[in-house]
């Protein structure tokens, strides 16, 4: 008799066999729908926070400003060689994250003495080591910066960029107070400030988080000391990894509150050896550079007591300095080489170590002496200089030509490219040539200097006549959905409540733009809607009406 149990020994493997390589079958089914299901899970957590990176933009645009960066606002840095010591110290700063390490530098001086040119390089230096984590450059050439309501929601939505981690919680945030946004209090600053950079150190506990505030000062001023107060109020609650660098002239408004809180400071003292070498270097290099240019070197210019003259008198004053070369290499470039000799004597006896002095000297060197007498020319320099300081925001020299519309008697229409030409050594920074795309800016103390009392009537601007004649400007321009960038400027036009409480004009002004909004409510495009706001800077947002 034969024995089955060898058939089923081969069907019990048979059977042992089919079962393994279903269970194979199986476990791999479930690796595809685990795989799969964690597919979905990413798709639908990006997409869920696409649409709270949406809502977080929505909500903070309102009060985010353009323009508040080093690059866009073309800074420059520092030269090669020069403010050596100073970087140093603030990078060791930056390096420090120790419990008892200041979470705060404050960099101070006087004007012109290169603020803006150390906290530039050093917001360079952190951008290309991948290590800033937001900047904001407070800048009276694009007044919507001058706004400390828009300080920290600018801030906040660089920090959102640079670390999206941050997105979830800032949600939240926003979700539970969008109110927040609309001006700068303790609470915005602990909720738009403080939170994000603790949530960014719990992080990344090895890695500062370093914040770059530059000219301080610049923020309007009858909001300044309240404006300090709550920053240096934030301070105190943020972790040792956070690091914040502020520029600012010695204000009272500031500097008081260093007396309560423990801090960096650097002070630019144009006396200091130090200041005096780098001031110096400049001025070398840049008569060197200038020599080389247009070919000076046979001449013997500059020698050397002319270059130890014009350091005698830059005093340690970056802006001298480079107001100084940039009126030299703008005047032979328009004279020639034969006014080179009264250029420097020009310097040395009206220059003098005062910024203001050297800008007088600079104006009266742009008008020929046979038109010195032209009250056109005088007025035509008013005009155009006068809009760029009423304007608020910045245009390029095309946009101004169209804007203002300039015609002299003969109605022969202003050359405003040859005008900034002409008056480059004020208006335009750096050495880029002068185009229909140029950029014209005013440095803070040529600003200060040609609205004050003191300057020659010929060249003094009224800001409020020419603040008030911008903005009607603007609005004769404005035609329409599609000139919008012409309501927006107008919007940007500081007003009668600058200082004076006067706010006669400002009522005028808001009556006008009610009427020209009510002009173009029947153009504009279904469905787009855009609230129009005036907005003094002492008597707060006043919304004038909505277009649909």
């Amino acid at each position: 008799m034969h024995s089955s149990k060898p058939v089923i020994g081969r069907g019990d493997r048979f059977l042992r066999l089919s079962i393994i390589g279903m269970s194979q079958g199986q476990d791999e089914l479930i690796g595809q729908i685990r795989e799969l299901a964690d597919k979905v899970y990413f798709e639908e957590q990006r997409a869920v926070k696409a649409l709270q990176l949406q809502f977080i933009n929505d909500t903070l645009s309102p009060r985010v400003v353009s323009n508040s960066t080093y690059i866009e606002q073309e800074k420059t840095p520092c030269l090669s060689g020069t403010r050596v010591d100073i970087l140093a110290e603030i990078d060791r700063w930056i390096a420090d994250t120790s419990v008892d390490a200041p979470r705060l530098l404050w960099l101070s001086g006087p004007p012109g003495s290169g603020k803006s040119t150390i906290t530039t390089t050093v917001c360079r230096g952190l951008r290309d080591r991948r290590a800033l984590s937001a900047q904001f450059f407070i800048n009276r050439n694009y007044a919507p910066t001058m706004n400390p309501k828009c300080l920290l929601p600018s801030i906040a939505i660089q920090l959102i960029h640079r670390h999206p981690e941050l997105v979830p919680s800032m949600h939240d945030i926003l979700q539970d107070a969008p109110s927040l946004v609309e001006d700068i209090t303790e609470a915005q600053a602990q909720g738009l400030f403080v939170q994000p950079i603790r949530h960014i150190s719990s992080l990344r506990p090895s890695e500062p988080v370093i914040i770059v505030i530059d000219a301080l000062d610049e923020s309007d001023p009858t909001r300044l000391w309240r404006t300090a107060n709550i920053i240096f109020g934030a301070i105190k609650s943020l972790p040792p990894q956070a690091k914040l660098l502020i520029s600012s002239r010695v204000e009272d408004e500031i500097q008081s509150h260093f007396r309560k809180l423990g801090t960096n400071h650097i002070y630019l003292d144009t006396s200091a050896a130090s200041s005096l070498d780098d001031v110096n270097g400049y001025l070398r290099n840049r008569l060197s550079h200038i020599a080389e240019r247009f070919g000076l070197q046979p001449l013997g210019w500059p020698t050397e007591d002319e270059v130890k003259r014009l350091c005698k008198q830059a005093s340690g004053l970056f802006i001298w300095a480079v107001t100084a070369t940039s009126f030299i290499e703008t005047t032979i470039k328009l004279r020639g080489r034969s006014y080179l000799g009264r250029l420097v004597k020009q310097l040395n006896k009206k220059g003098m170590g005062d910024i203001r002095k050297l800008y007088t000297a600079v104006l009266e060197s742009a008008f020929p002496a046979s038109d010195g007498t032209d009250p056109w020319l005088f007025e035509e320099f008013r005009q155009i200089v006068g809009s760029i300081v009423g304007l608020g925001l910045p245009y390029t020299v095309e946009e101004l030509t169209t804007l203002l519309d300039l015609r002299d008697d003969d109605d022969i229409p202003v050359d405003i490219e040859n005008f900034i030409r002409r008056f480059r050594t004020v208006l335009v920074a750096g050495n880029n040539e002068i185009t229909s795309k140029t950029v014209p800016r005013l440095h803070k103390s040529f600003y200060e200097f040609i609205i004050s009392d003191g300057v020659d009537a010929r060249f003094r601007i009224d800001r409020l006549a020419f603040s008030e004649a911008a903005f009607q400007k603007c609005l004769n321009r404005f035609d329409g959905f599609r000139d919008l960038k012409y309501l927006d400027a107008a919007m940007s036009c500081r007003f009668a409540s600058d200082d004076d409480g006067d706010h006669c004009s400002l009522y005028t002004l808001m009556a006008k733009a009610v009427e020209v909004l009510n002009r173009v409510s029947d153009i504009t495009p279904p469905g787009q809607r855009r609230l129009m706001i005036l907005e003094g800077r002492t008597s707060g947002d006043i919304i004038i009406c909505e277009m649909s």
